[in-house]
This record gives structure tokens, sequence and C-alpha cells, in this order.
């Protein structure tokens, strides 16, 4: 009896048991079928890069919110203004994940569904000021943020606001580079600024002076000068330099490190290369025989200088003539001599990171002799000295003598006489700099 009674309160506990816990599950799943979380995802589908596959609705939300999260924390969300960086909180990118899994398809890759909290745009609105705002498209700029969230993208989110600026509008736009030139007083440059007076050096694009000059018509003379001017100017800018020459001498309108020699008859250019994504254009501006290039365009992120250093002064050498034309003890001057140069050009640039430099050049200027002119008779003096000293050495005619002298002192002509062609192999020195490794755009 005992028996039976025990086995009989062991199946009542079983069913009561069986019971409560089919109970439970039967409703959990009646809440979820009508909740909509009773179905799970099907193998392969996933939002963004998050895979949801067999999971419920709210395991699939769960995860999705915490990825979001994840996200978000990782990547934020940066804004160039000028010099400034704006720097977004968290909240100014809004996962919606409830209606995100509700336009989940089966089976296939699903984006997030994001909105961006516009009560921030006021405060781009602010740092820029209205004026320049109100140039810019700025729902581009939060149609490329949500882009980006809606895909949980792996890249830096720094934007610049000039990106989505009006190209056409003066009032974002400044001048980065500036440059004046004194212009020699016998050449004509109306007609060549006219040409190169606002043309474009176009984003990704390399721009070349020869390229935009009509030879035909303008006054070659006044061709380096403006070269120079431009050359100035550029150099203000994180512009890449990848042509350019310089004189043999340095010209009066030039300062040390800064001269461009472009020569159309010989092919020598003045070629630099905008690697920003925007154009740029030069301003040239004439003022009695001071002529100005500025680049103008939206403001660089970046701010940059140019420094000449390491200037050595090449001290010139004195080469002897004779004449048989002079009296004796009398000297004539037939060359001035003039110092050499040789300089490094640096730019610096400095960002967020911190400051960079970047050797650019390193111009030589080889000093021009000092050639004097004497009397042959004081080498005849010098001569005769020298045998007294040196009885048993042969004495040599006058003519051979100073043909020996001429020999080693060959006769270097007036500065002002002939024009002195670049020497290429001591611009190849300044020239390599810039063909190792600079970008190059076509």
């Amino acid at each position: 009896m005992s028996g039976r009674f025990r086995l009989r309160t062991f199946f009542i506990l079983f069913l009561t048991t069986f019971f409560i816990f089919s109970f439970t599950k039967l409703g959990i799943a009646s809440a979820d079928m009508f909740s909509g979380n009773f179905h799970s995802f099907e193998e392969g589908t996933t939002v963004a890069t998050v895979p949801i596959e067999n999971l419920s609705q709210e395991e699939a939300r769960q995860r999705l919110e915490q990825r979001a999260e994840q996200w978000r924390t990782k990547n934020p969300v940066t804004l160039q203004l000028d010099n400034k960086e704006l720097v977004f909180p968290e909240s100014f990118i809004q996962f919606d994940i409830e209606a995100t899994t509700d336009k989940v398809a089966a089976g296939e890759q699903t984006a997030f569904v994001t909105t961006i909290d516009r009560s921030y745009i006021e405060d781009i609105a602010n740092e820029m000021g209205h004026e320049k705002f109100d140039r810019v498209s700025i729902d581009e700029f939060i149609h490329d943020i949500e882009a980006k969230a809606s895909v949980l993208a792996e890249e830096d989110l720094s934007f610049s606001i000039y990106n989505y600026g009006d190209a056409d509008a003066e009032v974002l736009q400044e001048t980065v580079g500036e440059h004046s030139v004194e212009l020699p007083g016998n050449v004509k440059t109306d007609l060549l600024i006219e040409q190169l007076h606002d043309q474009v050096i176009k984003g990704e694009r390399a721009f070349s002076v020869l390229d935009h000059i009509d030879l035909m018509h303008v006054d070659s003379h006044a061709i380096s000068p403006l070269a120079t001017a431009i050359y100035g100017a550029v150099l203000e800018t994180n512009f890449v330099i990848q042509e350019r020459h310089i004189s043999h001498k340095l010209p009066g309108y030039a300062e040390v490190g800064m001269e461009a020699k472009v020569e159309p008859q010989t092919g020598r250019d003045l070629v630099v290369a905008n690697p920003n994504p925007y154009d740029y254009r030069l301003s040239i501006v004439k003022e009695g025989n001071e002529v100005t290039v500025k680049v103008k365009g939206f403001p660089l992120e970046q701010e940059t200088s140019v420094a000449v250093q390491s200037q050595e002064q090449l001290d010139p050498d004195t080469v002897v003539h004779y004449s048989a034309f002079l009296d004796k003890g009398e000297v004539e001057e037939k060359q001035a001599g003039k110092q050499g140069h040789a300089v490094d050009v640096v730019r610096y640039t400095q960002t967020k990171e911190g400051q960079t430099d970047t050797l650019i050049s390193e111009d030589y200027y080889p000093p021009v002799p000092r050639i004097e002119l004497h009397s042959i008779a004081a080498k005849e003096d010098t001569s005769s000295a020298d045998r007294e000293e040196a009885p048993d050495k042969p004495s040599e005619s006058p003519d051979k003598r100073q043909g020996e002298s001429e020999d080693q002192h060959p006769s270097i002509p007036d500065e002002g006489a002939v024009d002195q062609d670049e020497d290429p192999d001591e611009n190849q020195r300044s020239q390599d700099l810039w063909e190792k490794d600079a970008p190059v755009f076509k």
C-alpha cells in the first residue's frame, strides 16, 4: 500500500511539473508570436557587418545595439573648419534598431537605419558664421555621414566643410600663398599677366606655366620674373613642385632660393601640382614695377611656412690677366667679382599631429670671379726674380709665359657682355630633390 501511494504521489508531481514547464514555454512562444519575435533569421542574414542569422528579433536587436554603440565609440566624427576642428559627441549619430530589424531581408545584407541629430548643425553655423554657412551644402555632409554609419564603415570620419562648399563663393575663399617680385625696368608684362591672371590650378592636377602662355605675343624676358612670383606664392601652400629651374647667376628680381627660370627655347618650365580635391586660382596684380601673385581658394587644412636656411656666401676668386698695353705697376679691373650663394629651401607644415619639414631644394649660384688686368712688365720682373733665385732653370720667352697664364686662367666675359645661360649640371643639384619622391599629377 505504501508503495502504490509513493508511485501515485510521484506521478502527480511529475504531471504538475510538466504542466508548469509547458505552460511557461508555450506562454513565451505565444507572446513572441504576437510580438513578432517568434521566428529566427535565416542563414546569411546580416545588418551592415553584423550577422544575425538564427537569432530571434529580440536577440538580433540586442546584438545590433551593442555593435552600433561600439562603432560610435570607436569612430568619432570630426569636421575641419579653417584651422579649427569640431569633434561631435557620440549622440550625433542615431541608430534606429527597431526600424532596422523591421526592414531586414531574409538571407541578405541590410544597412542600419541612421539619422543625424540636427541640433548640432547650429554649432557649425555659429563657428563658421552664417554668411559662409549659407554657401555650404550641409545636406550633402549629413548624407555622407549617414551613409558611412549605416554600413559601420571602418574608416576615418574626418571631413572638411569645404568639400561641401560652393567653389564660386568668394566668401569661402582666402589667399593661401602670396609673393611679390620687383620687375626689371625693360620688360613688358601686361599681356603675359593678362594670360596668367585667373588661371585655375585644378584639384589633383598639374599646372604648367608654358602651357598657359601664348609665346607668339609675349615678351620672353618677362616670363621668368612672373614664374618667380608664381613659384614664391606656391611655396606657401602644400602644392608639389614637379619641375623648376634656376639661372647660372641670381637675377636682380629674385631672392635667393625663390627663383624660377622658365625658358621656352629650351623647354625649361615651372610645373606645380595641386594635391587637394578642390581648385585654386592665380590672382596677378601689377602696381608700378612690382607684380604680386596670390593663390586663392578654400583654406588649407594645415599651416605652411617656408624658410631659406643654411645660407652660405661664396667669396669670388681673383683672376689675373696680363697686357702689354699697360704701364708697369698699372692695374685695371676688367670685371668686378660677385659673391655666390648656396642655400636650402625648407617647407614647414603644421598639422594636428605636429610639425613636419620638407627640403624643397638646394640652390647653388657659383661666385663670379674678379678679373684684373696687370702690366706684362710686372710679370717679367717677377719671372726675372724667379730666375735669379733658380739660375739653373731654363728661361722662357714672355710670350710663352703669357700663354701659360691665359691657359691657367681662361678669360671670363664681362657680366654685362654675355647672357649667362643656365648650366644644367649645377641645376641638377636642385632638381633632383623634387624628381625623386614627388607624386606626379597629369
